[in-house]
């Protein structure tokens, strides 16, 4: 309802008129004063000189009070200040408690050398903490119903006394730092390979046999199953046997009120490890993530594929694995360029094994072809054995190289009148390589034996000679070889009876050096 009111409507016809409407209009001005500002004043706090709402409102979270608020300037320090929600109204839900944080499972170790037939051992038991004991004889695990603790005195106690130096061992336990904290004594009573002992999967455990320590996994001591609630042994247990199972950490997700400062579940510096924060797939988004926007941004994409990539962008690369050499390519906005400098070459297959590249018949591109050694000598047959000769530095055939070629004649000699039993000289053989082939020989009457010599030493067969004459072929041939030392050919008669008038010839072949 409006409180400006006109008291002569469309009647100002007298100045008592008028001067009623304007006293109207200050009275309605001064009641719109506040705090000595004129009406005008205020509105130049609440808008700006372009008439543009301008509203001098503050907010502040009060860590005592809550949210709080003051509307108005000229204000310093804490004044002004209006409480508009408390911590209790913005804070929310508590988190569950799940008490108190401890320490490590086992703790407070102890180790007594016992005196002769000692049954009580000293040690420290704190009431409140409702403390269990582990103790070990001489390092066995001995069974719970044997150990007695004496909280008012401070011992632990043992049902069977020790021997004197038995080594005595004393853990406490720190049961409430496992949730759900249990232990078992087992007796055997008859062969088997399980025992019972109800636990999840979050729970770990450790396993005495005997009170020795065993081994967890495989091929080893023993195995545990949740789902059949059972630790099954990999060695059967026999009657009198005892087994000890305790669990020793649970490793379920905990809800815990409060700054949590163990090491179990922050680091140094106080924050939470990462391992006890259970984080989704794909929930932390790429922004969230100091410099990840920005660097992949920077960064090329990649793609391995035996396929051509849908929609890529200028700058792509792709590996093309669809050959047995994979070939980088990029993209440069309208084609798949390759980079390999050998481009226009065909695709190597298993099949171009050993092969060497050539321009093909058009010269238009190249091919692969196997190479052809058909025409050509192989190295290790020259200067081989039914090889080829080589060439030296002069390109001439070494004279090792140089097959030996021979030139025929004949030896002759001829013995006038009676022919003894004796050697005859044919020739002196000097710088040269001779092979005899073949002897031709003939008396006139009587007949003999001839030998060819060299060096006055028979070779070769010994030939029967007569009136009728032999023209003999001698296998295998003389080589006779008179480089090196000078040879000295003939003949040996014997076995002469009657003979006369002996002609001799030997066939030689001489050989060019």
């Amino acid at each position: 309802m409006a409180r400006l009111r006109q008291q002569h409507a469309q009647n100002y016809v007298s100045s008592s008129n008028v001067h009623t409407e304007f006293e109207s209009i200050v009275r309605y001005l001064n009641s719109a004063e506040r705090g000595n500002k004129t009406f005008g004043e205020l509105f130049a706090k609440l808008f700006n000189t372009e008439g543009e709402v301008n509203l001098p409102v503050e907010f502040r979270l009060n860590t005592l009070t809550g949210i709080e608020a003051r509307v108005g300037a000229g204000y310093s320090g804490e004044e002004g200040w209006t409480s508009v929600a408390t911590l209790a109204d913005v804070r929310g839900a508590s988190g569950s408690n799940v008490g108190t944080i401890e320490g490590a499972l086992f703790f407070n170790r102890q180790d007594i050398v016992s005196t002769a037939d000692q049954t009580a051992f000293p040690y420290p038991l704190d009431v409140n903490m409702s403390s269990k004991a582990l103790v070990f004889l001489n390092g066995i695990l001995v069974k719970e119903s044997f150990i007695t603790l004496d909280y008012t005195n401070g011992n632990v106690v043992l049902a069977t006394a020790a021997a004197l130096d038995d080594l005595v061992t004393i853990y406490s336990i720190r049961s409430q730092s496992v949730t759900n904290y249990r232990r078992l004594d087992f007796d055997v009573t008859s062969i088997r390979s399980q025992v019972p002992f109800s636990h999840t999967s979050d729970e770990e455990v450790v396993v005495y046999k005997n009170g020795i320590l065993q081994r967890i996994g495989g091929s080893f001591d023993y195995n545990k199953d949740d789902t059949l609630d059972v630790i099954t042994f990999t060695t059967d247990l026999v009657t009198g046997d005892v087994v000890n199972v305790l669990t020793v950490e649970n490793s379920t997700v905990k809800n815990v009120q409060g700054i949590m400062l163990e090491d179990e579940y922050t680091t140094a510096d106080g924050f939470i490890n990462f391992s006890k924060v259970t984080v989704e797939d794909d929930a932390i988004s790429q922004s969230k993530v100091v410099g990840l926007v920005s660097a992949l941004a920077t960064m090329g994409t990649v793609i391995v594929s035996e396929t051509t990539p849908l929609n890529p962008l200028s700058g792509w690369l792709w590996v093309d694995i669809s050959q047995a050499i994979p070939n980088l390519r990029f993209y440069q906005g309208t084609e798949w360029i390759n980079t390999k400098e050998d481009v226009d070459l065909p695709s190597i297959t298993i099949g171009d094994v050993n092969k060497y590249l050539a321009v093909n018949e058009t010269a238009d591109g190249y091919v692969y072809r196997q190479l052809d050694f058909t025409t050509v000598v192989p190295k290790t047959y020259m200067g081989a054995a039914n090889g080829v000769a080589s060439l030296d530095s002069a390109g001439k055939v070494p004279v090792a190289e140089i097959p030996i070629l021979y030139s025929a004649h004949s030896i002759s000699r001829e013995v006038s009148s009676t022919v003894n039993n004796q050697d005859y000289f044919l020739m002196k053989l000097w710088r040269q390589k001779i092979r005899i082939d073949g002897l031709s020989a003939k008396l006139s009457s009587g007949t003999c034996q001839v030998q060819i010599t060299i060096d006055g030493v028979g070779v070769g067969d010994t030939h029967s000679i007569s009136s009728g004459g032999q023209d003999l072929v001698i296998d295998p041939i003389i080589e006779i070889d008179g480089v090196v030392s000078s040879k000295r050919i003939g003949i040996n008669v014997t076995s002469t009876s009657g003979a006369n008038d002996l002609q001799v010839a030997i066939a030689v072949a001489s050989s060019v050096i």
